[in-house]
């Protein structure tokens, strides 16, 4: 983006409103994704809901660069007892409503996005006593999140709060070792795997990438020890320096 220089106050402030836009043009994206209950927790393939009881059924982790704008809940749920009824939903200890529960169809409930909050979310069940035991197949329920990315992670903590994210999460990362041979890459690829819960998709590929790393070493970049940098002016980068290569290898660590 070309911008002509402009003096004065006016010319200053037009300045500011144009780096704001194309900054926010850069950022902001909207995505959707879904996953079912015993993906987000596989060892929910089922959940029973006591008569009379409530029971949390799904915790999931939203990063702290998106905005969520709504979520919609599929269950699966059949009856020990009864063939329809009703269960109260709370999301994040507040009520969401209810749904009316049938076994020849999933059970769909719209959850507003004002519910859901950065880090953990929590979804509970509570049935009726009158209707007897409920039965959630966490392998036919879904929960599908429709959610802004507003910004970029502004520090290394949001960044390890992105990996471990259960939706909107960094998921593709591009591994760059500028020292030639890839002598880092499965340390980085390790520590990542390990701060994110499981294995992102790997590449040298910087375009497209979520998530890029970049090791350097050397004399003369200046340094006077070891050190990780966050770069988000062109994407989100993670800049791992050191004097030497067993320096940069510490760094990585």
């Amino acid at each position: 983006m070309f911008v002509r220089v402009l003096s004065g106050g006016f010319g200053l402030i037009v300045l500011f409103f144009l780096a704001f836009v194309a900054n926010a043009q850069e950022t902001a994206t909207s995505g959707s994704e879904i996953r079912t209950l015993s993906d987000l927790d596989p060892s929910a393939n089922s959940r029973l809901i006591s008569a009379g009881s409530s029971s949390q059924i799904l915790d999931f982790r939203l990063p702290p660069n998106i905005s969520a704008q709504s979520a919609r809940l599929a269950l699966a749920v059949r009856g020990t007892a009864a063939s329809q009824g009703e269960l109260s939903v709370t999301v994040n200890g507040q009520p969401a409503g209810q749904i009316i529960v049938r076994a020849t169809e999933n059970s769909v409930i719209d959850i507003p996005g004002d519910m859901l909050q950065s880090g953990a979310n929590t979804v509970s069940l509570t049935a009726n006593a009158a209707d007897g035991d409920w039965l959630v197949d966490g392998r036919r329920s879904r929960l599908q999140v429709n959610f802004i990315r507003a910004r970029r992670p502004a520090t290394l903590g949001e960044v390890e709060e992105a990996l471990a994210a259960d939706f909107g999460a960094i998921r593709r990362v591009a591994i760059e070792d500028t020292r030639g041979p890839r002598a880092v890459e499965a340390l980085a690829a390790q520590a990542i795997a390990l701060r994110a819960g499981r294995v992102p998709l790997f590449t040298h590929d910087r375009s497209g990438a979520d998530l890029y790393l970049v090791f350097e070493s050397g004399g003369d970049l200046g340094l006077t020890g070891p050190e990780v940098v966050l770069d988000v002016t062109d994407g989100v980068g993670i800049h791992v320096r050191g004097r030497n290569a067993t320096e940069t290898e510490a760094a990585a660590r």
